[in-house]
């Protein structure tokens, strides 16, 4: 298994993914990635994605960034940590690889390449609706830490681990 950058020439299995990930969402009524807010890899953001493989296979994919003004503020609670974070997005694993633990196993290795990379912590949002994620960043020891809003406005849960 490998965790590591996308290449240009995945981008397309990259939006495969989130169409599934959104039809998917979309069918357990979570209001996350539907029309004009579904996830698009491209030549502009190819760099700040990675994939999971296991056996020249993608099976999950994310988005980091070293910060994210979204979560500048924080209601209803707070950070656990103020230093430098990951902030990770557009969180999918291939539909047919759903509950073999890939998406767990794509955090450690987001966890292990923050600290590597001298961060503090990993941040990551979801909406309140996705249950599926909920219980996946509980898993892998993510705290709710409050609530952030998106640069549209759509509220979210916040979570953040420390990894140092």
């Amino acid at each position: 298994m490998e965790y590591r950058k996308a290449k240009i020439d995945e981008i397309e299995i990259i939006n495969e993914m989130y169409r599934a990930g959104s039809k998917t969402l979309n069918e357990r009524g979570v209001d996350q990635w539907q029309g004009v807010n579904l996830p698009v890899a491209s030549l502009e953001n190819i760099e700040k994605i990675y994939v999971l493989e296991d056996e020249e296979e993608i099976v999950s994919t994310a988005l980091h960034m070293d910060h994210d003004p979204d979560y500048n503020k924080i209601y209803e609670g707070k950070w656990l940590s103020d230093g430098s974070y990951y902030a990770i997005h557009r969180v999918t694993t291939q539909i047919s690889k759903s509950g073999k633990g890939y998406t767990n196993k794509m955090f450690d290795e987001i966890e292990k390449l923050a600290k590597e990379n001298g961060k503090d912590s990993v941040r990551v949002d979801t909406h309140k609706d996705n249950m599926a994620m909920q219980k996946t960043l509980a898993k892998s020891g993510y705290t709710n830490c409050g609530i952030v809003y998106l640069y549209n406005g759509a509220p979210r849960l916040a979570y953040e681990k420390l990894i140092k």
